[in-house]
């Protein structure tokens, strides 16, 4: 994801999950590519299962995302702030609400 490809990197994520469907990481950044795609029904797929095994703030955020994210500006606004309240050190939150922000 960070040299921009995000093919190759979706690619990566998938092979990864194969291996290994629970890792959390990978579920993660796999979704997030998914949403940008606005395939929000399999981004949700990505964010149920391993979700369970991570920090409660850090699992609300990536389950209720896809929800929030069909809903709007304001609802993402809202849940975002929060989540950053709540956990000041989740850089994914913090760069989420950076692109709410932005747009």
């Amino acid at each position: 994801m960070a040299s921009g490809d995000m093919t190759a990197a979706r690619a990566a994520f998938e092979k990864e999950l194969a291996q290994n469907p629970n890792d959390f990481e990978s579920n993660l950044r796999l979704a997030v590519l998914l949403k940008d795609d606005g395939d929000y029904d399999r981004a949700r797929e990505c964010w149920r299962g391993p979700s369970a095994s991570v920090p409660a703030t850090r699992a609300r955020f990536t389950r209720r995302a896809p929800s929030i994210w069909r809903r709007g500006y304001g609802s993402r606004l809202r849940h975002l702030e929060k989540v950053v309240k709540q956990s000041p050190q989740f850089l994914e939150a913090h760069v989420s609400l950076a692109q709410v922000y932005y747009a």
